[in-house]
């Protein structure tokens, strides 16, 4: 019994200690449980873009309150990675206050209070609130694009009068403008914002939200996203190995395709292995990287005198490491210089301006200007400046025949045809009205120039009656950049699409695609011996500068195929305008590139051979 006894007593004691141990403070109450401090969130405002709340402390007992937390997300999970916290400042004995600013009209907002003492910590209940709508004073349009090479496009477009606009963009499905998350804000001057978006990772999904400030309120679009892709390997082109000596060389890589992303280095490998690889570049091997660009050509120097050699470009990016085509050439012997396919013959005098398109008659270069035309005589060397051009603005048909250019000059609603005789340096208008729409490119043969308009008509021009004859439609695509005929049949390119017309079945037959995985506009075609080539207006992928590469193929009909010979040579690095502003057939070779005119000669581009895959 004395043990009951003594054990009841004990209970009451403990108790009592208990009780005392939790006495309120302000309140009068107890807590449910020893010592944790409860408290509740109740609204006191709530606008479009900003809230305050009051967090009530219901008990706190004895011990001192340390620190608050508000925390909140337009998560109903209120998963960490997507919370805003806020550290609370005591209003009163019982009661903190907490703004929030910078919200989201017509969004649900989820919050709780995270109360700690010295030993304790308490979380109060969630409490859910919803932002009004906007005012409408400003509204927001966003648009994002999918990743694009190296960058992820975002354009905004505002209605209103905002002071600045932006936009914020991450991992997290709920991004908002609160300093956890890029964000890129511009001092407005127009209703629209375009920018790119770099440093993101492959096969993640991004959200971005379009923000404007206005009076020091914020208003948001809707939230995008986007998915990028996983990175993949990229595709690199390696430039043909010319000007071999013994013991340099040139050559070049070209990307092919703009999947190539987060690219880290690129250049050409070469070695004595048909197979030349980064790792297996044999005893004569050795590799250079280059500027990471659309386009580069690279001299190779230290080579062995009189040793085969592979050669490929190469590129690594995320996706691992990705090769081009493999070329095989042989050094020369000790001492033996290389050959030059390409040879500059003149620059551009320094008083011409708008450089337009170049052709080649009896002798001499012409090049037709903006406002004046211009001749170089090969044999003197000479530049002279001839007769002022009639009019201002040539469209793109300039052919030669016979001591004379053919000129189409565009006008409003119709276009001219003019000739300009070599001999006399005279112009003479022919015709008015040289078709029903412009004219685009042309080419001479047996007495008539056949051209093609902007659609798919094709016709022909009697030069001997100065008289238009419809010939017929192409119809496998529409324009045409280029024609030329070899053999009674009629070539004409567009973009990356060929056909030809047979003059003896009057029908056409669709060819085979350009072989180079680009865009190609305006490129340059050269008659050489009956063999025409094509030199530039190709732009890898997608080029933000409007300029091409020094490519170089030529066409074999019996193959019915392109054929890729050595670039043109670039002086300063980087992509070129190897162009003509017309699509002239030069005869000759000769190619107008920067403010310099080259000039090609086949029999000494010898050095490399194709190494079959």
């Amino acid at each position: 019994m004395k043990v009951l006894f003594f054990s009841i007593c004990l209970f009451f004691v403990l108790e009592a200690c208990v009780r005392e141990s939790n006495s309120p403070l302000g309140s009068g109450s107890y807590s449910p449980q020893a010592g944790v401090p409860v408290s509740e969130i109740e609204m006191d405002t709530c606008l479009p873009n900003d809230a305050y709340l009051r967090v009530c402390l219901k008990s706190t007992g004895e011990r001192k309150i340390v620190k608050v937390l508000f925390v909140y997300s337009m998560d109903s999970l209120l998963r960490e990675e997507y919370r805003d916290t806020i550290v609370l400042t005591l209003a009163n004995d019982t009661t903190y206050g907490v703004r929030l600013l910078n919200l989201i009209p017509n969004i649900s907002y989820y919050c709780q209070a995270i109360v700690q003492n010295a030993e304790f910590t308490g979380v109060s209940p969630e409490f859910v609130f919803n932002t009004p709508s906007s005012d409408g004073s400003v509204r927001i349009l966003s648009f994002i694009s999918v990743q694009t090479y190296q960058h992820i496009f975002m354009h905004e477009y505002t209605e209103g009068e905002p002071d600045s606009v932006g936009l914020v963009w991450g991992t997290d499905p709920y991004v908002r403008l609160n300093g956890h998350y890029p964000s890129i804000c511009a001092i407005r001057s127009e209703n629209n914002l375009s920018t790119f978006l770099y440093d993101f990772e492959y096969g993640q999904t991004y959200y971005c939200r379009s923000f404007a400030k206005k009076e020091g309120k914020v208003y948001y679009s809707e939230m995008k996203s986007v998915q990028t892709k996983v990175a993949s390997v990229g595709k690199i082109s390696t430039s043909p190995v010319c000007e071999v000596s013994d013991c340099s060389a040139r050559t070049g890589y070209m990307i092919r395709e703009k999947s190539a992303t987060n690219i880290k280095r690129m250049g050409i490998c070469w070695g004595d292995s048909p197979r030349v690889r980064l790792d297996s570049l044999g005893e004569t091997g050795s590799f250079v990287t280059g500027k990471i660009t659309e386009y580069q050509q690279i001299y190779l120097h230290d080579l062995r005198p009189s040793t085969t050699y592979y050669v490929r470009a190469f590129i690594e990016n995320a996706g691992g490491i990705a090769y081009g085509e493999t070329y095989k050439f042989k050094t020369r012997p000790l001492g033996q210089l290389g050959k030059q396919p390409w040879k500059k013959i003149v620059s551009l005098p320094d008083r011409v301006v708008g450089v337009g398109t170049l052709a080649a008659c009896n002798g001499s270069l012409f090049l037709f200007g903006s406002h004046a035309l211009w001749e170089y005589n090969l044999d003197t060397g000479e530049w002279l400046r001839r007769e002022e051009m009639p009019g201002q603005v040539f469209f793109p048909l300039i052919v030669t025949a016979g001591n004379c250019f053919y000129c189409s000059q565009r006008t409003v609603g119709y276009s001219k045809l003019w000739k300009y005789d070599v001999e006399k340096h005279t112009w003479e208008k022919l015709l008015n009205v040289l078709a029903e729409d412009e004219v685009y490119s042309g080419v001479f043969y047996e007495g008539y120039i056949y051209y093609k308009s902007i659609g798919s008509a094709l016709r022909r021009f009697d030069v001997s009656d100065n008289a238009i004859i419809p010939f017929g439609y192409n119809q496998l695509f529409n324009g045409g950049q280029y024609l030329f005929i070899i053999d009674n049949v009629l070539y004409v390119g567009s973009g990356s699409n060929f056909a030809r017309f047979p003059f003896r079945y009057y029908a056409w037959d669709r060819l085979p695609n350009f072989p180079i995985e680009s865009f190609m506009w305006t490129p340059f075609v050269t008659e050489i011996d009956n063999r025409f080539y094509l030199f530039g207006g190709m732009y890898p992928y997608e080029s933000f500068d409007l300029q091409g590469v020094p490519l170089t193929f030529y066409y074999e009909p019996e193959m019915n195929k392109w054929i890729r010979v050595a670039d043109c040579p670039i002086e300063e690095g980087g992509v070129v305008d190897v162009r003509s502003e017309g699509y002239s057939v030069v005869e000759g070779g000769y190619v107008l590139c920067g403010r310099h005119i080259w000039q090609y000669f086949p029999e000494e581009d010898v050095d490399s051979e194709l190494v079959a895959e």
